[in-house]
């Protein structure tokens, strides 16, 4: 039941990608199989494929690499009060922006219908810049972005988009004058 919610809430907004993982190691292990992700660091070794699972398949579910995997149990063997802190979703702003490149389709649900925009992020001087398009964007109309963590917030005029990278999906939030609602986009 936990991987089942685990990819429900994956799908929904990306929320569940770790406990996906992990469940799947506990049911493999429950059921006499080497865990593929390798998230049982328990002091007892568990059989672990590290083979299957590449490490950019493992970071993409919040998932250490091999490598970290295996400087986790070290420590925790030395010291298991004094851990190092792995986070493979911590989003370092800079490859976040890279990992925008491109061309963005999204739709936003507000009650007064659906709107559709077209972001391109391309690399600028100083990072990255960003062009919209849509039914509601103004010509001229003064634009910024801002990163925290693994979101993006875009003000362009009165609309701010709050949005999160997801695999090739993005999710977040339109705030657009006294509306609000879901957006979603794709490549």
């Amino acid at each position: 039941m936990a991987h089942v919610l685990g990819l429900i809430a994956t799908k929904i907004d990306g929320s569940g990608a770790w406990i996906s993982a992990a469940s799947l190691d506990r049911y493999l292990l429950n059921t006499g199989k080497p865990q593929i992700f390798g998230l049982d660091l328990s002091s007892i070794p568990q059989p672990f494929n590290s083979k299957l699972i590449t490490d950019t398949m493992r970071a993409e579910l919040c998932v250490p690499s091999v490598a970290d995997r295996e400087k986790l149990l070290a420590a925790i063997k030395k010291d298991p009060e004094n851990l190092p802190m792995v986070d493979p979703c911590s989003k370092d702003p800079e490859a976040l922006m890279r990992s925008m490149l491109g061309e963005w389709r999204l739709t936003a649900k507000l009650r007064s219908g659906f709107r559709q925009y077209t972001f391109r992020f391309t690399t600028a001087k100083d990072g990255v810049d960003f062009d919209v398009s849509g039914p509601t964007v103004p010509q001229r109309a003064k634009r910024s972005m801002t990163l925290g963590g693994d979101k993006i917030t875009l003000s362009i005029g009165d609309e701010v988009f709050e949005m999160a990278r997801r695999g090739d999906i993005i999710t977040g939030e339109l705030r657009s004058g006294t509306e609000s609602g879901p957006l979603v986009g794709v490549r």
